[in-house]
């Protein structure tokens, strides 16, 4: 039922070291299903969060939140603030 999606893909070293936050940021939004799973192959580890929302802006609360996470000391474009 969601019409709009996203897919987040993190690639780093580090990755491991954000999964349970991060899946902690992506569940429990009103109107989206979302989840997270992390794997290592050699030394980069790599997060995957999913997102189906009801419309864009449940999208966005979910996802703005999750970017920021992985996102470190960057900021996101300001036209991505809510």
């Amino acid at each position: 039922g969601g019409i709009a999606v996203a897919t987040v893909l993190f690639v780093s070293p580090q990755a491991g070291d954000n999964l349970d936050r991060l899946r902690a940021l992506v569940s429990g939004h009103d109107g989206v299903t979302a989840g997270a799973s992390g794997w290592q192959v050699g030394p980069s580890g790599k997060l995957l969060a999913r997102f189906a929302a009801r419309d864009g802006y449940c999208l966005r609360k979910a996802l703005v939140p999750a970017l920021d996470l992985l996102n470190g000391q960057a900021r996101l474009p300001k036209m991505w603030s809510l």
